[in-house]
């Protein structure tokens, strides 16, 4: 889907005219979005008409994602606060297929699924473990080309749904039950490899007579710190490392001192 974008850079008061002339242009252009305007973002302005590829996989009320351009807006313009004056933005030509697309484009919402019929409301997303009764409004699906619409179901629908979504939130999907174990079983992994590095590390410290409880354990990173409370004397550190070496402790160790660290790799 092709449209034509073009830029504009106006300074008022110089410009007013022109700029209060395309202005009433915009306003008046069937299916164009109001104005969207933004302070810190700039986005695409082009320094002539250029054609522009727009993306129909995903339709909104006021923006495409376009290419070139990235996201581009129906009518955009920068906000520049420390110059009012200066009116710098974009907008598109809006074709009868850009507003043909947005009015038989419905829109779930909650989940922001896109449906080409006028269902009444969304299925996509009433298994989600986030949806609460209190959304089931949100599912309606309404015309992309509607903005902030206020979703609001008949009661009839609402009373259907409320069943549907019970339903939804106690069935089982077996894919999913499946990919649920795995990261569960990796994450057991984890913990497990964690506490028998923690637990061993340990036992060693102790077999070679250094300080085990001042030793703090970081599972995140299976790394063995000293000083970690206060820092430790360098001739400390250093005699604490030296025995571990020749005992080729197998984990990493770090020594924190008052003026950076020091640190033992180990083996694995």
């Amino acid at each position: 889907m092709k449209t034509t974008i073009y830029g504009y850079n106006f300074h008022l008061p110089d410009d007013k005219e022109a700029y209060k002339s395309l202005q009433s242009k915009l306003k008046a252009t069937p299916g164009r979005a109001k104005l969207f305007n933004c302070i810190g973002t700039r986005h695409f302005i082009p320094n002539g008409p250029t054609i522009v590829d727009l993306d129909d996989k995903f339709i909104n009320s006021n923006q495409w994602n376009a290419t070139p351009g990235g996201r581009v807006f129906d009518w955009y313009e920068d906000i520049n606060p420390n110059n009012r004056n200066h009116k710098i933005g974009h907008y598109l030509d809006i074709t009868d297929q850009m507003i043909a697309v947005r009015q038989n484009t419905y829109v779930c919402g909650y989940c922001g699924e896109h449906y080409s019929s006028s269902k009444s409301h969304c299925t996509a997303c009433l298994g989600s473990e986030y949806l609460k009764e209190s959304d089931l409004n949100l599912l309606q699906l309404v015309p992309a080309a509607v903005a902030n619409p206020k979703r609001r179901l008949s009661p009839e629908v609402l009373a259907e749904l409320k069943q549907q979504w019970r339903v939804a939130q106690a069935a089982t999907d077996a894919g999913k039950q499946i990919k649920f174990l795995n990261s569960v079983k990796e994450e057991h992994a984890k913990t497990l490899k964690s506490a028998n590095i923690e637990l061993d590390g340990y036992h060693r410290m102790v077999a070679v007579d250094l300080p085990a409880s001042k030793a703090i354990f970081y599972k995140h990173t299976n790394t063995f710190c000293f000083g970690w409370q206060s820092p430790l004397d360098r001739e400390v550190a250093e005699s604490f490392l030296k025995r571990l070496r020749a005992t080729k402790f197998p984990y990493k160790v770090v020594c924190k001192l008052a003026d950076g660290d020091l640190a033992y790799a180990g083996l694995t």
